[in-house]
């Protein structure tokens, strides 16, 4: 018995374009193409630069590629305002994101 190679046509970046909703016009990267799945999770970026961003993603605008993170005010002080950041998806190089713990 051999195998039976399925020839697949999906195109994962239409897929992505449809779902997040922006129009296919520049090839987007990888998160770019997910992270509308995000919006409203608190996670870990990693820009290009290195510089890490951890907040909620509070809003991504699919026709400019902006994610807008929201950054809590740290608890301890000196006291210092909530921040709220914008970054191009294009930017993000990596976002990681805590798995709460399951009991076995």
């Amino acid at each position: 018995m051999g195998f039976v190679h399925f020839e697949r046509n999906i195109d994962f970046e239409d897929l992505y374009a449809e779902r997040c909703g922006f129009k296919k016009k520049k090839k987007r990267d990888c998160i770019c193409s997910i992270i509308c799945d995000f919006v409203g999770e608190t996670v870990t970026a990693v820009t290009k630069s290195g510089d890490m961003i951890t907040g909620v993603v509070e809003h991504f605008d699919p026709r400019t590629g902006c994610v807008t993170f929201l950054i809590p005010a740290p608890m301890t002080p000196p006291m210092q305002p909530a921040t709220q950041t914008i970054i191009g998806c294009d930017d993000i190089e990596s976002i990681s994101q805590e798995i709460p713990r399951t009991r076995r």
